[in-house]
């Protein structure tokens, strides 16, 4: 395997959430699976979140300014890279391509997108279809979301690529498990967490014993916590802060609820079959209705519905072979999303596939 020289470009590789995530866990993979020269390319932060692998070489651009776009891509062409990965919530993407198509025209340019095309305003979806086409591939999450592009973008241009567990497939210990409905997420409106405690506000008269606990840290935090305190859910609901061990959650849990008004493609519910959980999340536009099989391995309740998503949580709750019915199948679910299936395809795509 002939090695390359690969830079992957990220907003904030400080930050806690999924894209931060999947991106840490793919310049690992590229460096020490598919022996590249990656290096982490973060134009923000001063540190990594997530654990990186001595292989991999962070760097981070200094004193953002208006001219950022310019000197990260001349920073790049001077690093004449092979391949230059952008892991994007929308905004990067837009922004730096014109700028390394212009200034890095001999390195493969592979833009992997972590937000659904659906979710932005018309102006924005047009601008997008304009930096799809300037890339060599763009790395989409969903089926959903290649269906709707194609009709703009070369076919040849766009695939599918899902996101990595980065956790290995292990069956729920029941020593280990508690009474705990689990939530994972930035404390923002797009996660939903205010509809998750309304839900939860019916449910905890169902469910004595039972918690919620809510992990992640973000500019809601003080918000939800008065909804909490609000509801009386001081003793049933709990807000902790992000976590790297967010392993420690899974394996204590047992099930995950997800409530989010938006997503790509949910590295929380990935994360969660990982570790053998049964889920229950609203049906937003794309995300979840990829990755769960209704009454299989988990619920998939209408959009808003909170009567539903209230029911289909307390069926869980107080019925312990039915959860591990869906654990069985989560876990059969989660070997989609093993590294051994996911970063063939990465090196597929540096290697000009």
């Amino acid at each position: 395997m002939q090695q390359r020289k690969v830079a992957i470009v990220i907003e904030n590789i400080a930050e806690k959430g999924g894209t931060e995530r999947v991106a840490s866990s793919l310049a690992n993979a590229l460096a020490t699976r598919l022996g590249h020269q990656v290096d982490l390319v973060s134009i923000s932060g001063d540190r990594a979140f997530y654990p990186l692998d001595p292989a991999v070489n962070l760097r981070f651009m200094r004193g953002r300014t208006l001219l950022w776009p310019w000197r990260l891509a001349w920073f790049l062409r001077r690093g004449r890279y092979d391949a230059i990965i952008t892991v994007s919530m929308g905004k990067l993407s837009s922004i730096i391509v014109p700028y390394l198509r212009l200034l890095c025209p001999h390195s493969r340019l592979l833009l992997s997108e972590h937000v659904s095309f659906h979710q932005y305003p018309w102006p924005m979806k047009w601008l997008k279809v304009l930096v799809y086409r300037l890339g060599d591939r763009t790395v989409l999450l969903t089926k959903k979301d290649l269906a709707t592009i194609s009709r703009w973008v070369p076919d040849r241009k766009c695939r599918v690529i899902e996101n990595v567990s980065p956790f290995p497939v292990q069956p729920p210990q029941p020593a280990q498990q508690q009474p705990v409905a689990l939530a994972v997420g930035r404390l923002c409106r797009q996660k939903g967490f205010d509809r998750l405690i309304a839900a939860w506000q019916r449910i905890a008269p169902q469910a004595p014993g039972w918690q919620l606990h809510i992990v992640g840290d973000g500019p809601d935090r003080e918000t939800l916590q008065r909804q909490i305190d609000a509801a009386g859910l001081g003793d049933q609901v709990k807000l902790l802060p992000a976590t790297a061990d967010i392993a420690s959650h899974y394996r204590q849990a047992a099930m995950l609820l997800m409530t989010s008004r938006y997503e790509g493609l949910p590295m929380v519910l990935i994360e969660a079959m990982s570790f053998g959980l049964p889920l229950v999340a609203y049906d937003c536009l794309t995300g979840p209705a990829e990755l769960i099989d209704d009454g299989e391995n988990g619920y998939l309740v209408a959009e808003d519905d909170i009567e539903a998503f209230s029911q289909r949580t307390l069926a869980l709750i107080g019925d312990g072979e039915l959860r591990q019915r869906f654990s069985l199948h989560s876990l059969a679910r989660a070997q989609q999303y093993i590294p051994e299936r996911i970063y063939p395809q990465w090196q597929q795509l540096i290697a000009g596939g």
